[in-house]
């Protein structure tokens, strides 16, 4: 969603196009991932590349060869699609079963959710976790004990949306201790919180779901507070591949590289739990 949003900035000449060196690992990554998720990627390179290069001297030797490159790219798409059609598979349809990589939470299934996460906390995270929910509130910190009771001795970095904290009354770092304290009688792990949104509507600029840490990461349909309570959801285990771009996006966020998102200019709130 990131991406579709940079892109669309970058069309509208909201941002600034990027030099060729540092696109070349948004490439690399674009390569590894399936091709609804790489397209986006791969549509914001050309057309930086466009806007960057589109009337200078250099244009030949940049967007001619990737120009050919996309045309045998969708050449090859073609054939392995036709070659695909007349096999005649005929694809399962039904409920998506869970495979260890994936599970489906349904309404009432909150402690099948929690125990999926729990265990790939325990299998994956290390010396880090973060956790990117643009409706992460105090009361949701179940989600650091979780990662504490798996045995995960690591920081924690809880990255939300201010449109999720207009509810709740300033002093937003307070309101964070004295949650954990009517939970827990224990000190919590090293944990910083980054609040995002914008001046006016508080959104943060990522609206995906995601727990992230070296190598792995998990993508949640759903917000922490609402798993297993609403509506059906799928959680994921991320490919290492999806989890450093996701990841490189949110950092962004913890280090307040990103100023502006949707028009507005974005506003900041960190603290140490």
């Amino acid at each position: 969603m990131l991406l579709r949003l940079t892109l669309g900035s970058l069309i509208a000449g909201r941002i600034d196009t990027r030099h060729t060196d540092e696109m070349r690992e948004y490439l690399n990554d674009a390569a590894s991932l399936p091709l609804p998720e790489g397209y986006p990627i791969l549509a914001w390179i050309i057309e930086n590349a466009i806007r960057r290069v589109g009337r200078s001297d250099s244009a030949g030797k940049t967007l001619v060869p990737m120009f050919e490159g996309s045309i045998r790219a969708a050449e090859l798409a073609e054939r392995i699609a036709s070659r695909w059609c007349k096999r005649n598979v005929t694809l399962p349809t039904g409920e998506i079963l869970d495979d260890g990589s994936s599970t489906i939470v349904k309404r009432g299934e909150r402690d099948k959710a929690l125990a999926f996460i729990a265990d790939w906390c325990e299998h994956y995270v290390g010396e880090y976790l973060i956790i990117c929910d643009p409706y992460f509130r105090p009361e949701d910190l179940e989600a650091v004990m979780i990662a504490k009771r798996a045995g995960v001795g690591c920081r924690v970095w809880l990255v939300t949306s201010r449109l999720a904290h207009k509810v709740i009354e300033a002093g937003w770092e307070d309101r964070y201790r004295q949650a954990w304290a009517r939970s827990y009688d224990q000190p919590p792990p090293d944990v910083d919180v980054t609040i995002v949104g914008g001046e006016k509507n508080g959104k943060m600029p990522i609206h995906d779901r995601w727990w992230l840490t070296r190598r792995s990461g998990l993508r949640c349909g759903s917000s922490f507070n609402a798993l297993g309570l609403e509506k059906a959801c799928e959680i994921s285990i991320m490919s290492e591949q999806e989890a450093a771009v996701a990841e490189r996006e949110v950092k962004r966020l913890i280090g307040r590289e990103i100023r502006e998102s949707e028009g507005e200019r974005l506003l900041y709130t960190g603290f140490t739990l």
